[in-house]
């Protein structure tokens, strides 16, 4: 796959380099208080799309509505509904609004748009860890996965100021099994991670590292143990749902989640998916585990393999 296709694709960031591979695991049982309504689901995921398509003024007029609801907003949505917002010169409106979001809400924003609107972000501090040196550890790990796979991973580094002294003469090596056996050994150190150790890019990084492995039994005991942590709401729910699916098509089990893609049918504008286990259902489990509607998966995967977004957004 051509590097700068993938930079694309992890530009949305929804994990879809992950999907062209795919553990028959019973899903965890969902707390009621877990899930939305329906419709905050669905109507934030296509304000989120009408930004993707430069519809600035109608997205950001549909980012405030949302905000003025109970709907709990995605941090990937509250973020490209505020892009809306300073893109339709609405800054005093959008103001008050990061001022107001959550801390998770606004590193989304400064992570995607920092650079743009770094002024909104200046006061944005560090992400505070109890295990810095363990989360710098898997950083270099994860940037390693990254640059092997065509994506950016200037902003990692300049996030966190990483020595990158001895790491490109690594960086073109076949290195999953290399970053698969440096990561066991630090869990066998340190224990599974997890957010107040390494933040929510370490986990990234985790996350990446052990989809990308090709030791499937390491798969089955970390899908195990993000379960654990879903319990808890300290993992990811999106990251247990990809980590599923691959494992599932691993073994020829139909998946449940629907993230792992067989074929792309440009012609017609068709993702053709490996097989779905009750797929009546399958917006039911993308909800619960903050997943976009099916829907505009597909057409972020279109736009990401073929530019023609507007032949697909309805």
């Amino acid at each position: 796959m051509p590097p700068k296709l993938l930079q694309e694709i992890r530009k949305y960031n929804f994990f879809i380099l992950l999907f062209l591979y795919g553990c028959k695991s019973d899903s965890p049982k969902l707390i009621p208080s877990q899930t939305m309504p329906t419709d905050c689901w669905y109507r934030q995921w296509e304000m989120f799309f009408k930004v993707e398509n430069s519809f600035y003024e109608e997205a950001s007029t549909e980012f405030v509505k949302l905000t003025e609801t109970d709907c709990l907003l995605n941090p990937k949505v509250f973020s490209n509904g505020l892009f809306a917002m300073l893109k339709s010169g609405k800054e005093n409106e959008a103001n008050p609004l990061f001022s107001n979001g959550s801390e998770e809400d606004k590193r989304a924003f400064c992570f995607a748009y920092g650079k743009e609107y770094d002024k909104l972000c200046s006061e944005i501090k560090p992400e505070i860890v109890s295990k810095p040196y363990l989360r710098d550890s898997i950083l270099r790990l994860y940037v390693r996965d990254q640059y092997s796979r065509g994506g950016d991973i200037r902003q990692l580094i300049e996030r966190y100021n990483m020595d990158t002294t001895g790491l490109s003469m690594l960086l073109y090596r076949d290195s999953d099994h290399e970053n698969e056996e440096h990561l066991k050994k630090l869990i066998t150190t340190n224990g599974f991670p997890t957010a107040n150790q390494v933040g929510k890019d370490g986990m990234d990084g985790v996350f990446y590292i052990v989809q990308h492995s090709s030791d499937i039994n390491w798969q089955k005991s970390v899908l195990a143990k993000y379960e654990e942590l879903l319990n808890d709401g300290s993992t990811d729910k999106s990251m247990y749902a990809y980590l599923s699916d691959r494992i599932n098509i691993k073994l020829g089990n139909a998946q449940l989640y629907g993230t792992q893609v067989k074929n792309l049918h440009f012609e017609n504008n068709e993702v053709e998916f490996f097989p779905i286990e009750d797929s009546i259902r399958i917006d039911e489990r993308r909800m619960a585990f903050d997943l976009e509607p099916l829907e505009f998966y597909k057409k972020l995967i279109l736009k990401a393999y073929s530019g023609r977004f507007n032949d697909v957004k309805k």
